[in-house]
């Protein structure tokens, strides 16, 4: 089976520069990635693949110097950015999926464990 989940809270978070939505959209997505390793650890036939299609808000971060030391997010535009996200895998299939690499060549990629070619949109 195929499961993409996306957790369009960080996503909007980023456009309307809102730290607190940005945090819980990345903790949402960060809870079922867990939730997809641990079932992939249960049963050996399962790639996981954590990524995003783009970054928003141009957002950075640093530790705070205030005696609570929590980070301090700073937004330097509202849109998408061409910022690189990093693609994560982890089962039989993952080294297809290290590096650098587009984000088109993840849908390559399953198409290529799938045994079906994915065709090329743009020459």
């Amino acid at each position: 089976f195929f499961l993409m989940v996306e957790s369009a809270y960080a996503d909007s978070g980023g456009h309307g520069n809102n730290a607190d939505k940005t945090v819980r959209g990345t903790v949402q997505a960060d809870w079922a990635v867990k939730e997809a390793l641990e079932y992939a650890a249960q049963h050996g036939d399962t790639l996981v693949i954590s990524t995003a299609d783009h970054e928003t808000g141009s957002l950075s971060a640093i530790m705070s110097t205030a005696a609570a030391e929590e980070p301090v997010l700073y937004y330097s535009g509202s849109s998408h950015s061409s910022a690189l996200v990093p693609t994560y895998a982890c089962g039989p299939g993952a080294e297809l999926f290290g590096g650098e690499i587009n984000n088109v060549e993840i849908g390559r990629g399953i198409g290529k464990l799938w045994k079906f070619e994915v065709p090329m949109l743009v020459k």
